[in-house]
């Protein structure tokens, strides 16, 4: 994971939000989700 995504991941206000959608985009889309930046 790059720095962004963990430094959105230690906010406390989107970090919940940002990872739901995270996860949502890996089991839609596989591998191709996790390439987001």
């Amino acid at each position: 994971m790059n720095k962004k995504g963990h430094r959105l991941l230690s906010c406390e206000k989107g970090g919940r939000l940002w990872w739901r959608w995270y996860r949502f985009l890996i089991e839609k889309g596989g591998q191709h989700g996790v390439q987001l930046d």
